[in-house]
């Protein structure tokens, strides 16, 4: 989605799990530490729905958006989203307690020099 007046372009990425209240609390302490260090976006727990989503924004007040900017923007969030679709289907399911998920979360981080093809900004 974009805002024209601020041009601001925001990606949100869904991930197709439900999160039970008695787990509510190891989901949020699973977020906070792939959140800690993580470059680009943020995972959040809608504690409301017992859902899990990445978001990431970014402002392109002071330039034109090219193409060049929105795979740079875009691939990216979308490797991420990959990466961490299997930890948390696995983390859902019981196939991995809270350590071993915890263990897991480098491979799940997303650097935009690990993109092949990308340029950074």
């Amino acid at each position: 989605a974009t805002r024209e007046d601020e041009r601001l372009l925001i990606a949100l990425v869904h991930f197709p799990v439900n999160v039970a209240d008695d787990r509510l609390a190891d989901w949020a302490l699973l977020l906070a530490a792939l959140n800690r260090g993580l470059p680009r976006g943020r995972f959040e727990l809608d504690l409301d729905a017992g859902q899990v989503h990445y978001f990431h924004s970014a402002d392109f007040v002071d330039s034109e958006l090219t193409v060049a900017q929105l795979d740079r923007f875009l691939l990216p969030v979308l490797e991420q989203g990959f990466r961490a679709f299997s930890l948390f289907d696995a983390f859902a399911s019981g196939r991995l307690g809270l350590e071993e998920a915890c263990a897991d979360l480098a491979v799940v981080r997303v650097e935009l020099g690990q993109m092949a093809g990308l340029l950074r900004p």
